[in-house]
C-alpha cells in the first residue's frame, strides 16, 4: 500500500458522534410530547449538542461529516419544544387563575357548587384538576342542573385527575361520592374558559 493510500485512509472524514446523538435526543424529545418536562430536557439538549457539533465539523477541514444529522436535529428539537412549551406555559397559566376548592371529608358524600365570576366571558369549557390521596375508591360527577353529564372514577391512592369538558353554563355541580373511603383529602382547582362575549367587544 502506498503512502498515498494510506494518508488517504489517515485522512478519510468520520461520521460527528454529537452530531447523531443530538439527532437522537431530538427524536426521543419529540416523541415524548405528551410528557412536560423530558420532551424540554432531551430536545435543549439535543439544540447545545446540534450546535456544538455543527462547530466542530465547520472547523475540521473535512475531517467531520455528519452536518445532516445535527441541522436535523435542530429542526426536531425545534419543532418538539412546541407542544410541551405550550403546555407548559398553559398549565402555568391555569395554576394562577384557577380557583381552589377542598373536600376535607373524603367519606362522606359531597356536593360542591363552582361558579364563574367572570361576567364577561361566554363560557364553553371548564378545566378541572383533583389532586390528593384516598384509601379507597369514589366517583365524582359534572351535573349540569341535577343532572349528571359527566362521571369519573378515582382510584385507591394517590390522585392527580385532569378533566376538560365543553361546558356552556356559569355554574357546575361537583357530585362527590365515596365508595370505600375511610380517610385523605382531596383539592379541586377549576377554572372556566371561554370567548369575550359581543357586547364587551364592542365597548
Amino acid at each position: 500500500m502506498s503512502e498515498t493510500e494510506i494518508d488517504a485512509q489517515v485522512q478519510k472524514p468520520k461520521t460527528s458522534r454529537l452530531a447523531i446523538w443530538s439527532m437522537v435526543l431530538g427524536i426521543f424529545g419529540f416523541l415524548s410530547q405528551y410528557l412536560i418536562i423530558i420532551p424540554l430536557f432531551l430536545c435543549s439538549t439535543s439544540l447545545i449538542f446540534g450546535i456544538v457539533a455543527l462547530r466542530k465539523i465547520n472547523k475540521s477541514s473535512g475531517l467531520l461529516k455528519g452536518k445532516g444529522f445535527a441541522i436535523t436535529a435542530l429542526v426536531i428539537a425545534a419543532l418538539g419544544f412546541s407542544v410541551p412549551t405550550s403546555r407548559l406555559v398553559y398549565y402555568i397559566k391555569f395554576m394562577k387563575g384557577s380557583k381552589i376548592v377542598k373536600i376535607d371529608d373524603v367519606t362522606s358524600r359531597t356536593k360542591l357548587m363552582l361558579s364563574n365570576d367572570d361576567d364577561a366571558i361566554s363560557v364553553d369549557t371548564i378545566r378541572l384538576l383533583i389532586t390528593g390521596d384516598i384509601d379507597g375508591s369514589a366517583t365524582i360527577h359534572l351535573c349540569y342542573k341535577e343532572k349528571r353529564e359527566y362521571t369519573y372514577p378515582i382510584d385507591r391512592g394517590k390522585v392527580h385527575l385532569w378533566i376538560l369538558e365543553g361546558w356552556y353554563d356559569n355554574d357546575c355541580l361537583i357530585e362527590y361520592e365515596p365508595l370505600d373511603v375511610r380517610s385523605g383529602s382531596l383539592t379541586i382547582r377549576y377554572f372556566f374558559r371561554g370567548i369575550q362575549r359581543y357586547d364587551e367587544q364592542k365597548q
